[in-house]
Parts: C-alpha cells; sequence; structure tokens
C-alpha cells in the first residue's frame, strides 16, 4: 500500500527532527497516526491507491508543516467545502482527493442532488484531468 510509505517517511522525519520539541513530536506522531487509521479505512472500502497516496502526501506535509493542536484539528477530518447558496466556498486544508472520495461515498448511500452532482464532477475533473480515473478498485482481489 503506497499510502503507509509515505506514513513511514513522514514518521520517521519526524522522529528525526531535532528542532522539535517533544511535545510537538507527540502532536505530529498522534496525528499520523489518526491520518493512517482513515487512510487504511478508505483502502478496505476500495478506494484506489492513487487518491490514498495523494492524501496522505498532503496530510503529512500539512502535519510537518504543523504547531499547534487547534490548527492541526482543521484537516485531519476530511473537510468539506461551504456552500453559499450560489457556489462552494474552499479552505486551505481542503484537500481533493480526500473530498472526492467523500462524495463518492455519499452517491453510494443516497441520490445526489444537482448541486452536489456537480461539485462531484468538478472535483473529479480536479483530481482527474484527463477524464480516465477510477475512484474505487476494479475488483476484489486488490483488496488483498
Amino acid at each position: 500500500m503506497d499510502f503507509e510509505m509515505v506514513i513511514f517517511f513522514a514518521f520517521a522525519e519526524i522522529v528525526m527532527d531535532e528542532d522539535a520539541s517533544d511535545d510537538l513530536k507527540s502532536l505530529r506522531i498522534d496525528a499520523l497516526k489518526k491520518v493512517q487509521r482513515s487512510l487504511n479505512h478508505y483502502h478496505h472500502l476500495g478506494y484506489i491507491p492513487e487518491l490514498t497516496r495523494a492524501i496522505a502526501e498532503k496530510k503529512c506535509r500539512m502535519i510537518k508543516e504543523t504547531t499547534s493542536k487547534s490548527e492541526m484539528e482543521k484537516f485531519l477530518q476530511p473537510r468539506c467545502p461551504r456552500y453559499d447558496g450560489e457556489k462552494f466556498i474552499e479552505d486551505p486544508y481542503i484537500i481533493p482527493e480526500e473530498e472526492l472520495i467523500c462524495w463518492s461515498y455519499a452517491s453510494l448511500r443516497f441520490p445526489l442532488n444537482s448541486i452536489g452532482a456537480a461539485r462531484f464532477q468538478e472535483v473529479f475533473k480536479r483530481v482527474f484531468p484527463d477524464g480516465t480515473g477510477n475512484v474505487m478498485r476494479e475488483s476484489e482481489a486488490d483488496h488483498e
């Protein structure tokens, strides 16, 4: 699983960071563990490695740059853009690949309205600009 290597290298960088306090290292390691649990969940749901690896890379970068618990909490859980009645408003903590997983999961549970479906398409095109992507793995054999 590609995302596990990303997490492993981030963990090593955090442990070896001589400029970070033990408290900051602990905060970052706890955050990495949460990200790893989320990515394991996405993997077991059948989402493709390209998505989980991209999420791992972006969240690990954020974790290594973040110095406060309050800021860390802003991106540990999936973030959705706010809809103001006309358009979606994003913030810097939104990860498109994770938003795509959320829309995919939601669409499997219930039909999306036209606004949700349009956003799903918009995020899909951003993540897969050539339009040939697939968010789910093709076969059960890939789950192993």
